[in-house]
């Protein structure tokens, strides 16, 4: 963990460290979606954002570029925040395409949705089945609407014969 005394020492170690200007530090922050930790006394980032900072400015010193970068390690700029539902969006749209032309970045959203969508479906059609086998498990204003159903569309009973009659007649009309 990196920790100073406020954010903007800590945007000075980052500096020298990464020996970048201020300004490639805060792009490079917000690139990962790194977002610093504070609170009464100290501000800091985590060890793990620290190496993945580490890895970029590597990357970067070798001649690739932040959003190949993002592509190459998969790495999302939309995030989802799970305690939330909420999705952060960086505020300037960012094209970063692979060599077959899929945006990382909508692919894991879709990704995410998809997950979500298929465990909602799979949630229901279990649910779903429990109650067709167990109806007594239905709450009583449902019970009370299956009943008033169920009332206006059984069929009366006939007589087979009486029926076939009847069709009979009609169709010679």
């Amino acid at each position: 963990m990196l920790t100073a005394e406020s954010k903007e020492e800590l945007y000075s170690l980052l500096t020298h460290r990464l020996d970048v200007s201020r300004t490639s530090v805060i792009k490079r922050l917000n690139k990962l979606n790194i977002k610093v930790k504070k609170d009464n006394e100290k501000s800091w980032i985590e060890d793990k954002e620290l190496d993945l900072l580490d890895q970029l400015n590597d990357f970067v010193a070798n001649g690739g570029t932040m959003d190949q970068f993002l592509a190459e390690n998969n790495i999302a700029i939309a995030t989802v925040e799970k305690k939330s539902n909420e999705i952060k969006l960086e505020e300037e749209p960012v094209n970063i395409y692979t060599s077959d032309g899929i945006i990382p970045q909508i692919a894991q959203l879709m990704g995410i949705a998809q997950e979500r969508a298929g465990g909602i479906l799979i949630a229901e059609r279990v649910m779903t089945t429990q109650y067709l086998a167990n109806p007594e498990l239905l709450n009583d204003e449902i019970k009370a609407r299956i009943s008033h159903y169920e009332e206006k569309c059984v069929p009366a009973a006939i007589d087979a014969e009486e029926f076939a009659q009847k069709l009979i007649s009609e169709f010679t009309e």
